[in-house]
């Protein structure tokens, strides 16, 4: 495709025999009347029909009134020449010349070209806009359709006030820049979202938009850069985003919601305090659609980078990246196969908020001095003794806020607390979490998604907070260093692997604890199951059961110990009638019951590698019964190496130690405690 800007008078030619058709664009308005010629030279001319378009309407005709920056567009299979008349003298006219291809370029580009270049694409089928350098500055938002992909020429210079991955200014000469006055979104689709639960799952679907793509371009004071989707909306389907730079976003950054088979990559967004960087979300019934199996790569965000001009208030209640799954009809919302790589939030000039929070007997209300400092979602908890029903050091979750009151929970969904005394105590809240995944209904969950490379940086009250995620992973890198930071925060999550080889503080409840945690933690509460290095005890350890200390650990210098809440000890079976024990059944048994002639089979004894071996298995027999049990071997073999000895009788009231050797069984009978 080519473009120019160029001079035209009513006897211009322009050769045209090598385009599909030719875009006219006049700077000023004119009665423009298009005519062709199929020869190369002469003087036949036959007037042809054209498209205008205007805002976005068509129009079909002969020519007449054109306004500035409409599109003329011009079919030229078959010609060789075309010529337009109406021109008011020397009209200056911008010419793009189509090959045969969807490609449109904007230079100089305004409001006006850029939105009738989308429209334009839009009304062919799609194809790509690509946008000059330069600022567009927009009144209303830009709309997205299927198939149009809106490209700008490059990211250019920024220019930095301090580290690079903190705050930066844009280079406006080297950019395509889009210019917002912050009360609407650059671009949108389906943006305005309703109560109404979506019933049809083709008429949801068919809402979407597919195949659309934003690229290399840079947004400045919108509400949101790009929204797609809304609550109990159609979203987008396989598309792509990537290389926007964003800045001073009133909501989010970029919001998609109900989408699905897209990617998203080398997204930086700064100074968006006054809401969050980034939301990922599904928000509609699960019978409707579970939406994600996204992949999302080298998103970047530091909501706080200038300190300038905000306040530490806005700080602390500014959001960093978001996966929500959602229903507004209090039922199952998912977010499913969120796949993550490289996400950089760094919530830097923060500084906690410490005050005294004051608790009534009976009452959910908590005051507080300014109930203006905290938002719905904010994790906060007390550093002193607080009411009855709280404790210290257990991150809570604000629930709500009414006037100076603040209600709080154990997580985002569960029954709100209410204080069991009278009493004061004081409250921290470092702000918003860097990185929120959670459901927000009881049945809600982000399930079966992967999220690596995680770098959480400076101040929050919860560098990740993971709220009923499912089976799912997190691979954190780097944490912050603000004072009283807490670095994990877990609740509900169900099959979930956390893992980090920093030191992290962490606060993983009951139902979390079944997950796993690889790494070092100073913990709050309890890990995950799995191996980590605890900080207080200065100790490696392998927690089983996932609740508090416990499992076997190991201190430098003092060996392996088990913990006294281990657990530890040997499998146990109970039999009331004959057993043929497989290599699953070796550890305790015991017998009981009044029935005679029972036994006790034991596995092939096989020196075998793998799980087909069992040498040096022990099983402890004890017979609780009232009768004598007989234990025996098979395929003839002998206990302690005593020919034909291929079976004894073990009495009521004994116990039998046996072990297996790889060929056959040793042990001894020993007497029960009285």
């Amino acid at each position: 495709m080519l473009r120019t800007t160029e001079s035209l008078t009513n006897t211009t030619e322009l050769d045209v025999s090598a385009y599909s058709k030719v875009l006219l664009q006049p700077e000023t308005a004119c009665n423009a009347v298009v005519q062709g010629s199929t020869a190369t030279s002469g003087n036949l001319w036959d007037v042809v029909p054209v498209k205008v378009y205007a805002s976005g309407v068509e129009s079909l005709g002969n020519g007449g009134p054109v306004l500035a920056n409409n599109i003329v567009e011009v079919p030229c299979e078959g010609l060789a020449r075309i010529k337009v008349s109406g021109l008011a003298a020397s009209t200056t006219v911008r010419v793009t010349r189509v090959p045969f291809d969807n490609s449109l370029i904007v230079a100089a580009a305004s409001e006006a070209s850029v939105r009738a270049a989308i429209e334009y694409m839009n009304s062919i089928g799609g194809g790509t806009v690509q946008v000059l350098r330069g600022t567009i500055t927009l009144t209303s938002p830009l709309p997205l359709y299927d198939g149009v992909k809106v490209v700008g020429t490059s990211l250019g210079a920024l220019t930095f006030t301090s580290i690079p991955d903190s705050f930066w200014n844009f280079d406006t000469a080297d950019i395509t820049l889009f210019v917002g006055d912050g009360t609407f979104n650059a671009f949108q689709h389906n943006a305005t979202g309703t109560g109404t639960l979506p019933t049809v799952q083709a008429d949801f679907s068919n809402e979407m938009i597919t195949n659309f793509g934003l690229e290399s371009l840079a947004f400045d004071n919108f509400t949101c850069a790009v929204q797609v989707g809304a609550q109990n909306k159609g979203g987008g389907f396989l598309f792509h985003m990537r290389d926007l730079l964003i800045k001073n976003t009133k909501t989010w950054g970029i919001r998609l919601t109900n989408s699905m088979h897209y990617e998203v990559e080398r997204i930086h967004v700064v100074n968006s305090f006054a809401g969050g960087a980034a939301l990922f979300e599904g928000d509609c019934p699960d019978t409707i659609l579970q939406t994600g199996n996204c992949f999302i790569r080298h998103i970047f965000a530091c909501p706080n980078g200038d300190a300038t001009g905000n306040t530490a208030k806005q700080r602390r209640l500014a959001k960093g990246v978001e996966f929500r799954a959602s229903h507004s009809g209090a039922g199952t919302g998912i977010l499913n196969e969120v796949h993550v790589y490289g996400l950089q939030v760094n919530m830097f000039n923060r500084v906690g908020l410490s005050e005294t929070a004051t608790f009534t007997n009976g009452s959910a209300n908590i005051g507080v001095a300014d109930g203006t400092e905290y938002a719905v979602g904010m994790p906060v908890r007390f550093t002193t003794t607080p009411a009855a029903n709280f404790a210290t050091n257990k991150i809570y979750v604000v629930r709500s806020v009414v006037g100076n009151n603040i209600q709080l929970a154990l997580d985002r969904t569960s029954a709100l607390i209410s204080a069991g005394s009278s009493t004061t105590a004081t409250m921290l809240c470092n702000g918003q979490p860097a990185l929120a995944v959670y459901g927000d209904t009881a049945t809600s969950r982000v399930n079966n998604s992967d999220f690596y490379a995680l770098d959480l940086e400076g101040g929050y009250a919860a560098g990740l907070y993971a709220d009923r995620p499912g089976t799912s992973e997190f691979v954190i890198n780097q944490f912050g260093s603000l004072a009283n930071n807490v670095d994990i925060v877990a609740r509900n999550c169900s099959n979930v692997a956390f893992k980090t080889l920093n030191t992290a503080v962490t606060d993983i409840d009951s139902a979390s604890s079944a997950g796993y945690f690889t790494g070092r933690q100073t913990m709050l509460d309890r890990p995950g199951k799995g191996f980590h290095f605890e900080t207080a005890l200065n100790a490696h350890t392998l927690s089983v059961g996932g609740s508090g200390i416990s499992g076997v650990r190991m201190t430098p210098g003092d060996g392996f110990r088990m913990a006294a809440n281990a657990g530890f000890g040997l499998q146990f079976t109970g039999r009331t009638a004959s057993l043929t024990m497989t290599n699953n059944h070796f550890g305790a048994i015991v017998l009981s019951g009044t029935t005679a002639a029972q036994n006790i089979t034991l596995p092939v004894a096989s020196s075998a590698s793998g799980e087909g071996g069992n040498a040096g298995a022990l099983a402890v027999i004890i017979n609780r019964s009232n009768q004598n049990w007989t234990i025996q071997t098979q395929s003839s073999q002998t206990f302690n190496g005593v020919a034909a000895k291929t079976s004894f009788t073990l009495p009521a009231g004994q116990m039998a130690w046996v072990v297996s050797d790889g060929t056959g069984y040793g042990g001894g009978l020993f007497a029960l405690l009285p």
